[in-house]
């Protein structure tokens, strides 16, 4: 089986009726990993036993709040899981285990074997190959590259443009992309965070053949985010609804 992603949730910084935050499940028929996990998005998982590794993009709550919840259920739960792999920055790491006081010896640490990644590190989960990539944000953040039987998708987690950070990252056939303003910024000056053509830009310089949008404010409309990502990418733009699932 190729290599697909499936939407759980993607919204940017709060959730809305129907529109969890950010967490996404890339999986091959042999290997199942999630990708973020922030407000309402565990419920979404299908099968929340079968879960291979989780991997986190960064600390903020929006990508990772439900971490805590998937720890509930295994580690208190009728299923319970151990030596679960729970990748990501150091900061996320500790930011989650200080949440519930998670000291020596807590069932935290015997649900999720913890594994710190910084830039170029690589990691290899079941048939799933994963490198990670600093990209700029205002917490320690990574982009991460999958790949699996030669197809390959990049998931930039949330980021602005300093230090031109994909030109350290390959080739990858899908790019899923934040792209939280629209048109030069609209919604603040705050940097580290894309614009919609901005994602076309990267994912163009990537060689996608298929951009998918990520991370749109509640109330955005994105008819117009794909439009205005079209005008610096020729290939296919899609938005991330939840529940939007595709072969990379």
């Amino acid at each position: 089986m190729s290599l697909s992603l499936h939407v759980l949730g993607s919204a940017g910084s709060w959730p809305a009726s129907g529109l969890p935050s950010s967490g996404y499940v890339v999986a091959d028929g042999s290997t199942r990993v999630v990708m973020d996990l922030g407000f309402g998005t565990m419920v979404r998982l299908d099968d929340p036993l079968d879960v291979d590794a989780v991997v986190m993009s960064h600390r903020h709550p929006d990508h990772c709040a439900d971490v805590l919840a998937l720890f509930q259920l295994w580690g208190h739960g009728p299923d319970r899981r151990s030596g679960v792999p729970l990748i990501g920055p150091q900061s996320t790491i500790d930011a989650l285990a200080a949440f519930v006081d998670a000291g020596p010896g807590h069932r935290f640490w015997e649900v999720f074997a913890p594994q710190p990644v910084v830039h170029g590190d690589t990691r290899t989960i079941g048939t799933l190959s994963f490198d990670f990539v600093d990209v700029d944000h205002s917490a320690p953040t990574v982009g991460m590259r999958v790949e699996s039987a030669s197809r390959s998708l990049f998931y930039t987690g949330d980021t602005g443009l300093a230090g031109e950070w994909w030109t350290a990252v390959d080739q990858s056939d899908t790019v899923l992309a934040e792209a939280s303003w629209q048109g030069d910024g609209d919604g603040g000056d705050y940097t580290q965070h894309l614009t919609a053509a901005q994602a076309g830009a990267i994912a163009a310089s990537l060689g996608a053949e298929r951009l998918i949008l990520a991370h749109l404010k509640p109330g955005l409309d994105p008819v117009r985010s794909v439009a205005e990502a079209h005008k610096t990418f020729p290939g296919t733009v899609l938005h991330a609804d939840p529940g939007l699932t595709i072969e990379v």
